[in-house]
């Protein structure tokens, strides 16, 4: 009821505040989470385990977020900017990947230096596109870089983060074919290429049948049902492996529905409007308060030893991101590059996965489980609204 209720409210108050949505729901839920950590620290006893029904909604909600993401891909436009986008998007990842490899070594953070670095190289897509989305510019040249470079950043750290889990959790030798993130990965995208080719020859053989998923007084939505099962099955697929490290690729399988639908239907915007009322006035909002009211208080303030490590540890985070952005700087001139790279900044639910699995493997303790918990959330906080200040207005 009280997530529901944040959910209605956050727009209102964000609006009149001037802050994006985002920043507002990931703030009220810290807000309700911290409010009864401190009950409970004051009357006694332990913090509650969130019910199935609330964690199951978040848990669509950063589906959906993924999907939607997809969706904001306008491949037109890349490939109207040419192979130099792509090229900018992977570059801007490995520089990302070896700054923050440097940071850690010198500070010397944890047990792992190559994991650590790619906990610092992520992006969270799920902050990128909804502040792109406010700002109205996602179907622009500059926000297809944008999101272009968020997705890389995510795909690359999930790959990366799967096959490094794996080689460590597994003996050598004993490694199943089913496990082997390669194959599971050719298997997902044949599947993308398989889908699309189906859809683009259904629509060649039945144009008028389709036609069907674009109407707005079909009483079936057959359209938003189309997208629904394209997205579950991308999903389950994708979480076959029981193994923790690839629960987090579930999240690309929903991009990349969402990416298949673009393809299959360029002219979308009916659908597409349809999906994102579901998604951004539903199951979304879940998410990110819910990642708020879960935040574990106790164990931040158990960590007080590295706490001071916070500052540094949130300057190397956009730091690793502002450097590599630079090379915007000559398209995009020096405000619009800082944008970019503050942006580029945010972490949020692939950083939080990423501790978790090395919490589990003995690759980092609790306190710094905490801490880069921690440091997720203050740049998915601060970076959206850095980016709306810095960033220029969009003329109308």
């Amino acid at each position: 009821m009280i997530v529901a209720l944040l959910a209605f409210i956050a727009p209102l108050v964000c609006e009149r505040i001037g802050i994006p949505i985002v920043v507002g729901e990931i703030i009220f839920g810290l807000v309700v989470g911290l409010s009864y950590a401190v009950y409970i620290y004051l009357v006694g006893g332990s913090m509650p385990e969130f019910g199935e029904a609330l964690a199951f909604l978040a848990l669509i909600g950063l589906i959906f977020l993924m999907f939607l993401a997809g969706l904001e891909i306008d491949l037109n436009i890349i490939i109207s900017q040419g192979l130099s986008t792509i090229l900018k998007a992977v570059l801007i990842f490995e520089l990302t990947l070896l700054f923050s490899f440097l940071a850690v070594d010198l500070m010397n953070l944890a047990v792992n230096t190559f994991f650590m670095a790619l906990v610092l190289s992520t992006t969270s897509v799920g902050v990128v596109v909804p502040t792109l989305r406010e700002k109205r510019i996602t179907k622009t040249p500059i926000g297809q870089s944008i999101i272009l470079s968020s997705i890389m950043a995510d795909f690359a750290t999930m790959v990366l983060l799967m096959v490094y889990t794996i080689e460590r959790s597994v003996p050598s030798g004993e490694m199943s074919i089913t496990a082997l993130p390669v194959l599971f990965l050719v298997f997902l995208f044949t599947l993308f290429i398989a889908i699309y080719l189906l859809g683009r020859m259904a629509i060649w053989r039945f144009p008028e049948t389709l036609s069907r998923f674009f109407r707005m007084d079909d009483p079936t939505e057959i359209g938003v049902r189309a997208s629904i099962a394209i997205l579950f099955i991308f999903v389950a697929i994708s979480g076959m492996l029981a193994t923790e490290a690839s629960k987090s690729i579930a999240i690309l399988g929903a991009f990349l529905a969402g990416v298949v639908l673009t393809l299959i239907f360029p002219h979308r915007k009916l659908l597409e409007k349809q999906l994102s009322g579901l998604g951004f006035g539903f199951f979304i909002p879940f998410f990110f308060i819910y990642l708020g009211l879960s935040f574990d208080f106790v164990s931040m303030a158990e960590s007080y030893a590295l706490v001071f490590f916070i500052p540094l540890l949130l300057l190397t985070a956009y730091l690793v991101k502002i450097l590599p952005s630079l090379i915007f700087l000559p398209d995009y001139g020096p405000r619009k590059t800082l944008g970019i790279g503050l942006l580029l900044s945010a972490r949020l639910s692939l950083i939080i996965a990423a501790a978790e699995v090395g919490y589990e493997m003995g690759l980092i303790d609790s306190a710094l489980r905490s801490v880069i918990i921690l440091v997720g959330v203050i740049t998915s906080v601060l970076s959206p609204l850095l980016f709306r200040r810095i960033f220029p207005e969009v003329e109308e």
